[in-house]
Protein backbone atom coordinates (compact mmCIF):
# COMPACT_ATOMS: atom_id res chain seq x y z
CA UNK A 1 0.00 0.00 0.00
CA UNK A 2 1.37 3.29 -1.42
CA UNK A 3 0.66 7.05 0.54
CA UNK A 4 1.04 9.42 -2.23
CA UNK A 5 2.39 12.79 -0.66
CA UNK A 6 2.79 16.09 -2.45
CA UNK A 7 3.67 19.69 -0.29
CA UNK A 8 3.70 22.69 -1.21
CA UNK A 9 6.17 25.16 0.61
CA UNK A 10 7.05 28.66 1.21
CA UNK A 11 10.76 27.51 0.17
CA UNK A 12 13.52 25.05 -0.41
CA UNK A 13 14.91 25.24 3.08
CA UNK A 14 13.61 22.57 5.27
CA UNK A 15 15.12 24.00 8.04
CA UNK A 16 14.10 27.51 7.51
CA UNK A 17 10.49 27.53 5.49
CA UNK A 18 7.22 25.59 5.98
CA UNK A 19 4.80 23.69 4.41
CA UNK A 20 1.52 25.39 2.51
CA UNK A 21 -0.23 22.88 1.80
CA UNK A 22 -0.43 19.04 2.17
CA UNK A 23 -1.94 16.63 0.27
CA UNK A 24 -2.30 12.70 0.54
CA UNK A 25 -3.48 10.08 -1.81
CA UNK A 26 -4.04 6.42 -0.59
CA UNK A 27 -3.39 4.22 -3.12
CA UNK A 28 -3.09 0.03 -4.20
CA UNK A 29 -0.74 0.38 -6.54
CA UNK A 30 -3.46 0.51 -9.46
CA UNK A 31 -6.20 3.08 -7.94
CA UNK A 32 -6.92 5.60 -5.24
CA UNK A 33 -8.31 4.35 -2.07
CA UNK A 34 -8.71 7.68 -0.32
CA UNK A 35 -7.24 10.96 -0.02
CA UNK A 36 -6.71 13.99 2.09
CA UNK A 37 -6.06 17.35 1.26
CA UNK A 38 -5.73 20.74 3.18
CA UNK A 39 -4.24 24.19 2.87
CA UNK A 40 -1.54 25.16 6.26
CA UNK A 41 -0.83 27.98 7.65
CA UNK A 42 3.03 28.01 8.14
CA UNK A 43 2.83 31.39 10.32
CA UNK A 44 5.61 32.76 8.29
CA UNK A 45 5.45 35.14 5.20
CA UNK A 46 4.95 33.27 2.15
CA UNK A 47 6.96 34.80 -0.49
CA UNK A 48 5.80 36.61 -3.46
CA UNK A 49 7.33 34.13 -6.15
CA UNK A 50 6.45 31.45 -4.82
CA UNK A 51 2.74 32.38 -4.59
CA UNK A 52 3.29 33.46 -8.37
CA UNK A 53 4.61 29.77 -8.61
CA UNK A 54 1.83 27.88 -6.53
CA UNK A 55 -1.24 30.85 -6.39
CA UNK A 56 -1.61 30.36 -2.85
CA UNK A 57 -1.77 33.52 -0.85
CA UNK A 58 -1.06 34.70 2.80
CA UNK A 59 -4.87 35.71 3.23
CA UNK A 60 -5.64 31.64 1.48
CA UNK A 61 -3.63 30.52 4.34
CA UNK A 62 -4.59 32.64 7.17
CA UNK A 63 -7.16 30.83 8.38
CA UNK A 64 -5.78 27.50 7.85
CA UNK A 65 -4.66 24.28 10.10
CA UNK A 66 -1.21 25.08 11.73
CA UNK A 67 1.13 21.76 10.43
CA UNK A 68 0.62 20.45 14.49
CA UNK A 69 -3.25 20.52 13.80
CA UNK A 70 -3.33 17.96 11.18
CA UNK A 71 -0.11 15.76 12.28
CA UNK A 72 -1.96 13.44 13.42
CA UNK A 73 -4.25 12.76 10.49
CA UNK A 74 -0.47 12.63 8.66
CA UNK A 75 0.48 9.70 10.87
CA UNK A 76 -2.36 7.99 10.67
CA UNK A 77 -2.63 7.71 6.77
CA UNK A 78 0.70 7.18 5.99
CA UNK A 79 1.03 4.79 8.84
CA UNK A 80 2.77 0.52 7.50
CA UNK A 81 2.64 2.60 3.64
CA UNK A 82 5.51 2.95 1.48
CA UNK A 83 5.63 7.12 0.98
CA UNK A 84 5.43 7.89 -2.62
CA UNK A 85 6.42 11.62 -4.33
CA UNK A 86 7.80 12.70 -7.26
CA UNK A 87 11.40 14.18 -5.77
CA UNK A 88 10.52 12.25 -2.52
CA UNK A 89 14.09 13.49 -0.48
CA UNK A 90 12.00 17.14 -0.93
CA UNK A 91 8.83 16.03 0.23
CA UNK A 92 9.81 13.61 2.97
CA UNK A 93 12.79 16.16 4.67
CA UNK A 94 9.74 18.91 4.96
CA UNK A 95 7.48 16.64 7.01
CA UNK A 96 10.73 14.91 9.33
CA UNK A 97 11.56 18.07 10.26
CA UNK A 98 7.58 19.54 10.39
CA UNK A 99 7.41 16.43 12.84
CA UNK A 100 11.17 16.59 14.52
CA UNK A 101 10.06 19.99 15.64
CA UNK A 102 6.68 18.60 17.30
CA UNK A 103 9.48 16.21 18.76
CA UNK A 104 7.90 13.50 16.84
CA UNK A 105 10.20 10.93 14.87
CA UNK A 106 8.69 10.57 11.22
CA UNK A 107 10.19 7.30 9.61
CA UNK A 108 8.20 5.98 6.42
CA UNK A 109 10.00 3.41 3.61
CA UNK A 110 10.37 6.01 0.72
CA UNK A 111 9.96 5.27 -3.09
CA UNK A 112 10.40 8.08 -5.62
CA UNK A 113 8.88 8.67 -8.73
CA UNK A 114 11.22 10.51 -10.23
CA UNK A 115 14.12 7.53 -9.95
CA UNK A 116 11.81 4.53 -10.66
CA UNK A 117 10.55 6.23 -13.84
CA UNK A 118 14.44 6.56 -14.55
CA UNK A 119 14.72 2.87 -14.00
CA UNK A 120 11.36 1.60 -16.22
CA UNK A 121 11.34 4.55 -18.82
CA UNK A 122 14.90 5.31 -20.08
CA UNK A 123 15.91 7.67 -22.73
CA UNK A 124 13.33 10.63 -21.80
CA UNK A 125 14.66 13.65 -22.73
CA UNK A 126 13.50 14.67 -18.62
CA UNK A 127 11.82 13.42 -15.74
CA UNK A 128 10.31 16.67 -14.15
CA UNK A 129 6.55 15.99 -13.49
CA UNK A 130 5.06 17.75 -15.47
CA UNK A 131 6.85 16.71 -18.50
CA UNK A 132 6.35 13.11 -18.09
CA UNK A 133 2.46 13.62 -17.22
CA UNK A 134 2.70 14.96 -20.42
CA UNK A 135 4.46 12.39 -22.68
CA UNK A 136 2.52 9.63 -20.68
CA UNK A 137 -0.32 11.15 -21.27
CA UNK A 138 -1.47 11.04 -17.82
CA UNK A 139 -3.96 14.22 -17.20
CA UNK A 140 -2.71 16.49 -14.49
CA UNK A 141 -5.00 18.71 -12.63
CA UNK A 142 -3.70 21.84 -10.94
CA UNK A 143 0.21 22.11 -11.05
CA UNK A 144 2.07 22.96 -8.52
CA UNK A 145 -0.97 22.65 -5.83
CA UNK A 146 -0.82 19.31 -3.87
CA UNK A 147 -4.02 17.44 -4.83
CA UNK A 148 -3.23 18.38 -8.42
CA UNK A 149 0.78 16.75 -8.18
CA UNK A 150 -0.57 14.12 -6.27
CA UNK A 151 -2.97 12.41 -8.24
CA UNK A 152 -0.68 13.02 -11.03
CA UNK A 153 1.79 11.17 -9.17
CA UNK A 154 -0.21 8.79 -8.18
CA UNK A 155 -1.62 7.86 -11.83
CA UNK A 156 2.47 7.67 -12.44
CA UNK A 157 2.67 5.21 -10.13
CA UNK A 158 0.02 3.21 -11.73
CA UNK A 159 1.71 3.22 -14.83
CA UNK A 160 5.00 3.01 -13.78
CA UNK A 161 3.84 -0.66 -11.82
CA UNK A 162 2.24 -2.04 -14.82
CA UNK A 163 4.82 -1.71 -17.29
CA UNK A 164 7.69 -2.66 -14.59
CA UNK A 165 6.75 -6.04 -16.13
CA UNK A 166 8.81 -8.94 -15.49
CA UNK A 167 10.48 -6.27 -12.68
CA UNK A 168 8.62 -7.84 -9.30
CA UNK A 169 6.82 -4.67 -8.10
CA UNK A 170 7.77 -5.94 -4.26
CA UNK A 171 11.64 -5.92 -5.57
CA UNK A 172 10.87 -2.30 -7.00
CA UNK A 173 9.43 -1.13 -3.85
CA UNK A 174 12.34 -2.92 -2.09
CA UNK A 175 14.94 -0.79 -3.86
CA UNK A 176 13.12 2.07 -4.41
CA UNK A 177 12.96 1.95 -0.13
CA UNK A 178 16.30 1.00 0.75
CA UNK A 179 18.11 3.18 -1.28
CA UNK A 180 15.47 6.18 -0.76
CA UNK A 181 17.82 8.95 -0.23
CA UNK A 182 19.61 8.01 -3.45
CA UNK A 183 19.24 11.15 -5.30
CA UNK A 184 16.38 10.58 -7.82
CA UNK A 185 18.39 10.85 -11.38
CA UNK A 186 20.66 8.27 -10.01
CA UNK A 187 20.24 4.49 -10.66
CA UNK A 188 21.61 2.48 -7.71
CA UNK A 189 23.45 0.71 -10.20
CA UNK A 190 25.95 2.81 -10.20
CA UNK A 191 26.60 2.77 -6.50
CA UNK A 192 26.97 -1.01 -6.66
CA UNK A 193 29.80 -0.72 -9.54
CA UNK A 194 31.81 1.57 -7.13
CA UNK A 195 35.16 0.12 -5.53
CA UNK A 196 36.36 -0.48 -2.34
CA UNK A 197 39.29 1.07 -2.79
CA UNK A 198 41.43 3.85 -2.64
CA UNK A 199 40.53 6.90 -5.42
CA UNK A 200 39.05 10.40 -6.60
CA UNK A 201 35.40 10.21 -7.62
CA UNK A 202 33.16 11.89 -10.27
CA UNK A 203 29.32 13.15 -9.50
CA UNK A 204 27.97 14.39 -13.22
CA UNK A 205 24.41 15.86 -13.72
CA UNK A 206 22.27 14.80 -16.51
CA UNK A 207 24.51 16.24 -19.32
CA UNK A 208 27.39 14.57 -18.04
CA UNK A 209 29.35 17.80 -16.54
CA UNK A 210 31.22 17.28 -13.72
CA UNK A 211 29.37 19.17 -10.60
CA UNK A 212 31.71 17.39 -7.97
CA UNK A 213 35.40 16.08 -7.44
CA UNK A 214 35.88 13.86 -3.59
CA UNK A 215 38.74 11.33 -2.78
CA UNK A 216 38.15 9.01 0.02
CA UNK A 217 40.59 5.46 1.24
CA UNK A 218 37.34 3.78 0.00
CA UNK A 219 35.44 4.87 -2.90
CA UNK A 220 32.26 3.29 -2.35
CA UNK A 221 31.82 3.70 1.33
CA UNK A 222 32.03 7.94 0.87
CA UNK A 223 29.94 8.14 -2.33
CA UNK A 224 26.99 6.67 0.10
CA UNK A 225 27.92 8.24 2.90
CA UNK A 226 26.58 11.47 0.25
CA UNK A 227 23.39 10.50 0.35
CA UNK A 228 22.95 8.90 3.84
CA UNK A 229 21.82 12.20 5.45
CA UNK A 230 18.47 14.16 4.93
CA UNK A 231 18.89 17.50 3.65
CA UNK A 232 18.72 20.49 6.19
CA UNK A 233 19.10 23.55 3.56
CA UNK A 234 18.18 24.79 0.33
CA UNK A 235 22.25 23.64 -1.48
CA UNK A 236 22.80 20.39 -0.08
CA UNK A 237 19.27 19.55 -1.81
CA UNK A 238 20.20 20.98 -4.91
CA UNK A 239 23.17 19.04 -5.42
CA UNK A 240 22.25 15.85 -4.53
CA UNK A 241 19.08 16.26 -6.54
CA UNK A 242 21.61 17.48 -10.03
CA UNK A 243 23.60 13.91 -9.60
CA UNK A 244 22.61 11.47 -12.46
CA UNK A 245 26.12 9.78 -12.89
CA UNK A 246 29.35 8.59 -11.12
CA UNK A 247 32.84 7.64 -12.20
CA UNK A 248 36.16 7.05 -10.77
CA UNK A 249 39.49 6.41 -10.85
CA UNK A 250 41.60 4.52 -8.64
CA UNK A 251 44.82 5.56 -7.47
CA UNK A 252 45.91 2.57 -5.46
CA UNK A 253 48.09 5.45 -2.96
CA UNK A 254 46.58 8.39 -0.85
CA UNK A 255 49.13 10.92 -1.90
CA UNK A 256 48.21 10.27 -5.29
CA UNK A 257 44.18 10.30 -4.49
CA UNK A 258 44.71 13.73 -2.24
CA UNK A 259 47.12 15.53 -5.63
CA UNK A 260 44.54 14.55 -8.15
CA UNK A 261 41.37 15.54 -6.75
CA UNK A 262 42.85 19.17 -6.10
CA UNK A 263 44.50 19.23 -9.60
CA UNK A 264 41.15 17.77 -10.96
CA UNK A 265 39.44 20.05 -8.94
CA UNK A 266 41.16 23.14 -10.16
CA UNK A 267 41.11 22.25 -14.39
CA UNK A 268 37.20 21.31 -14.01
CA UNK A 269 36.05 23.92 -11.55
CA UNK A 270 32.91 21.72 -10.28
CA UNK A 271 30.22 23.62 -9.21
CA UNK A 272 30.02 22.52 -5.73
CA UNK A 273 33.41 22.23 -4.96
CA UNK A 274 34.20 25.32 -2.59
CA UNK A 275 37.74 24.86 -2.36
CA UNK A 276 41.06 23.84 -3.80
CA UNK A 277 39.76 26.14 -7.57
CA UNK A 278 42.40 26.84 -9.43
CA UNK A 279 43.87 30.76 -9.23
CA UNK A 280 46.73 31.23 -11.85
CA UNK A 281 50.00 31.81 -9.66
CA UNK A 282 51.11 34.45 -11.54
CA UNK A 283 53.40 36.00 -8.30
CA UNK A 284 56.22 33.93 -6.69
CA UNK A 285 58.29 34.89 -3.43
CA UNK A 286 62.24 35.33 -4.23
CA UNK A 287 64.89 35.87 -1.64
CA UNK A 288 67.88 38.32 -2.92
CA UNK A 289 70.94 39.56 -1.21
CA UNK A 290 71.25 43.44 -0.63
CA UNK A 291 74.50 45.17 -1.00
CA UNK A 292 75.46 44.81 2.63
CA UNK A 293 74.88 41.14 2.70
CA UNK A 294 71.06 40.86 4.31
CA UNK A 295 68.60 38.80 1.84
CA UNK A 296 65.62 40.53 0.82
CA UNK A 297 62.41 38.69 0.69
CA UNK A 298 59.80 40.37 -1.97
CA UNK A 299 57.18 39.20 -4.00
CA UNK A 300 56.94 39.88 -7.06
CA UNK A 301 55.16 38.70 -11.00
CA UNK A 302 57.34 35.70 -11.96
CA UNK A 303 59.37 35.69 -14.82
CA UNK A 304 59.19 33.36 -17.77
CA UNK A 305 61.59 30.59 -16.97
CA UNK A 306 62.45 31.97 -12.85
CA UNK A 307 61.49 28.91 -10.51
CA UNK A 308 60.39 31.42 -7.11
CA UNK A 309 60.44 29.87 -3.62
CA UNK A 310 56.61 29.79 -3.68
CA UNK A 311 54.16 30.82 -5.80
CA UNK A 312 51.05 32.63 -5.01
CA UNK A 313 47.67 33.75 -7.11
CA UNK A 314 48.01 37.14 -5.75
CA UNK A 315 50.98 39.78 -4.18
CA UNK A 316 47.99 40.28 -1.66
CA UNK A 317 48.37 36.82 -0.34
CA UNK A 318 52.48 36.27 -0.77
CA UNK A 319 52.90 39.84 1.73
CA UNK A 320 50.47 38.08 4.39
CA UNK A 321 53.13 35.12 4.51
CA UNK A 322 55.54 37.35 4.74
CA UNK A 323 53.74 39.78 7.48
CA UNK A 324 53.41 36.13 9.79
CA UNK A 325 57.44 35.72 9.00
CA UNK A 326 58.27 39.09 10.20
CA UNK A 327 56.31 37.65 13.25
CA UNK A 328 57.71 34.62 13.93
CA UNK A 329 61.39 34.89 12.80
CA UNK A 330 61.96 38.39 13.82
CA UNK A 331 62.77 39.65 10.28
CA UNK A 332 63.03 43.36 9.14
CA UNK A 333 59.71 44.95 7.45
CA UNK A 334 62.34 47.28 5.52
CA UNK A 335 63.88 44.18 3.94
CA UNK A 336 60.38 42.51 3.23
CA UNK A 337 58.51 45.41 2.68
CA UNK A 338 60.62 47.71 0.67
CA UNK A 339 58.33 50.03 -0.34
CA UNK A 340 56.47 50.47 2.60
CA UNK A 341 59.32 50.72 5.00
CA UNK A 342 62.42 52.80 3.76
CA UNK A 343 63.52 53.35 6.62
CA UNK A 344 64.05 51.60 10.21
CA UNK A 345 61.24 49.28 11.12
CA UNK A 346 61.84 48.45 14.77
CA UNK A 347 59.77 51.01 16.15
CA UNK A 348 56.70 49.80 14.09
CA UNK A 349 57.09 45.94 15.25
CA UNK A 350 57.31 46.51 18.72
CA UNK A 351 60.96 45.34 18.86
CA UNK A 352 60.10 42.85 16.66
CA UNK A 353 63.08 43.50 14.34
CA UNK A 354 66.33 42.78 16.28
CA UNK A 355 68.07 45.69 14.50
CA UNK A 356 69.08 44.35 10.84
CA UNK A 357 67.81 47.31 9.21
CA UNK A 358 70.19 49.81 11.79
CA UNK A 359 72.76 47.64 11.09
CA UNK A 360 72.85 46.31 14.82
CA UNK A 361 72.39 42.76 13.72
CA UNK A 362 75.03 41.09 11.57
CA UNK A 363 73.83 39.55 7.97
CA UNK A 364 74.48 36.28 9.15
CA UNK A 365 72.80 36.03 11.93
CA UNK A 366 69.60 37.73 10.15
CA UNK A 367 69.70 35.70 7.45
CA UNK A 368 70.24 32.54 9.46
CA UNK A 369 66.15 33.40 10.49
CA UNK A 370 65.47 34.05 6.64
CA UNK A 371 66.48 30.97 5.80
CA UNK A 372 64.46 29.21 8.27
CA UNK A 373 61.74 30.53 7.37
CA UNK A 374 62.12 29.56 3.51
CA UNK A 375 63.21 25.68 5.02
CA UNK A 376 59.66 25.54 6.80
CA UNK A 377 57.66 25.88 3.10
CA UNK A 378 60.21 23.72 1.07
CA UNK A 379 60.79 20.06 0.78
CA UNK A 380 63.80 18.27 2.40
CA UNK A 381 65.50 16.84 -0.80
CA UNK A 382 65.32 19.19 -3.54
CA UNK A 383 64.20 16.62 -6.35
CA UNK A 384 62.60 13.17 -5.13
CA UNK A 385 60.53 10.60 -5.76
CA UNK A 386 57.59 9.43 -3.19
CA UNK A 387 56.83 5.45 -3.78
CA UNK A 388 53.65 4.49 -2.96
CA UNK A 389 51.43 2.00 -3.41
CA UNK A 390 49.65 1.04 -6.81
CA UNK A 391 46.09 0.15 -8.37
CA UNK A 392 46.79 -3.35 -8.66
CA UNK A 393 49.74 -6.17 -8.03
CA UNK A 394 53.02 -5.35 -9.44
CA UNK A 395 52.33 -1.93 -9.59
CA UNK A 396 53.63 1.02 -7.65
CA UNK A 397 53.00 4.83 -7.20
CA UNK A 398 55.29 8.00 -7.47
CA UNK A 399 55.02 11.34 -6.73
CA UNK A 400 57.47 13.84 -8.54
CA UNK A 401 59.25 16.90 -6.90
CA UNK A 402 62.11 18.34 -9.39
CA UNK A 403 63.64 21.77 -8.41
CA UNK A 404 61.35 21.71 -5.11
CA UNK A 405 58.34 21.44 -6.98
CA UNK A 406 55.97 19.27 -7.36
CA UNK A 407 55.78 18.03 -10.79
CA UNK A 408 53.07 15.52 -11.12
CA UNK A 409 52.53 11.40 -10.49
CA UNK A 410 51.84 8.49 -11.95
CA UNK A 411 52.55 4.84 -12.16
CA UNK A 412 55.55 2.20 -13.03
CA UNK A 413 55.61 -1.93 -13.04
CA UNK A 414 57.83 -3.70 -11.08
CA UNK A 415 61.14 -3.63 -11.96
CA UNK A 416 60.66 -0.31 -14.52
CA UNK A 417 62.29 3.16 -13.30
CA UNK A 418 61.22 5.27 -16.44
CA UNK A 419 59.45 7.47 -14.51
CA UNK A 420 59.90 9.97 -17.23
CA UNK A 421 57.55 8.72 -19.47
CA UNK A 422 54.88 7.05 -17.17
CA UNK A 423 54.57 11.49 -15.61
CA UNK A 424 51.13 12.70 -15.34
CA UNK A 425 51.83 16.27 -15.17
CA UNK A 426 49.93 18.57 -12.67
CA UNK A 427 50.60 22.62 -12.22
CA UNK A 428 52.64 23.75 -9.18
CA UNK A 429 50.25 25.26 -6.32
CA UNK A 430 50.43 25.99 -3.07
CA UNK A 431 47.79 23.20 -2.34
CA UNK A 432 49.78 20.26 -3.69
CA UNK A 433 52.76 22.07 -1.78
CA UNK A 434 50.63 21.82 1.68
CA UNK A 435 49.40 18.44 0.90
CA UNK A 436 52.88 17.02 0.25
CA UNK A 437 54.50 18.94 3.00
CA UNK A 438 51.49 17.78 5.41
CA UNK A 439 52.07 13.93 4.26
CA UNK A 440 55.55 13.62 4.34
CA UNK A 441 55.24 14.23 8.24
CA UNK A 442 53.54 10.38 8.14
CA UNK A 443 55.55 8.78 5.24
CA UNK A 444 58.27 6.53 6.39
CA UNK A 445 61.31 8.03 4.80
CA UNK A 446 62.03 4.29 3.09
CA UNK A 447 59.41 5.77 0.57
CA UNK A 448 61.61 8.88 -0.74
CA UNK A 449 64.34 7.99 -3.21
CA UNK A 450 66.13 10.96 -4.32
CA UNK A 451 66.45 11.63 -7.76
CA UNK A 452 70.52 11.41 -8.09
CA UNK A 453 70.81 8.08 -6.04
CA UNK A 454 68.01 6.71 -8.48
CA UNK A 455 69.50 8.15 -11.74
CA UNK A 456 72.96 6.68 -10.43
CA UNK A 457 71.53 3.37 -10.17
Amino acid sequence: MYAVIDLETTGGKPSFHKITEVAVVIHDGSKVLDSFSTLINPEQRIPYFITQLTGITENMVASAPRFCEVAKKIVEMTEGKIFVAHNARFDYSFLKREFADLGYTFTRKTLCTVRAARKILPGLPTYRLGALTKELGIEHGQAHRAMGDAMATAELLSLLVDRAGQLNESQLISDESNHGLLPPGLDEKKLADLPDSTGVYYFHDEKGKVIYVGKSANIRQRVQSHFRADHKSTKPLKFKNEICDISFEKTGDELVALLRESDQIKNLRPTYNRTLKRKRMLYGLFATPSDQGYLLLRVRTIRKGETPILRFGSRYAGERLIQRACDKYFLCLRYCFESKYSLSCRHLTGNACLGACEGKELPEKYNFRVKKFIDAHRFHLDSFLVLGKGRQSGEESFVLVESNEVKGFGYLLEGNRDFRSALIECEEHPDSRKILLAQLRKIPRTRLVALTSLQDS
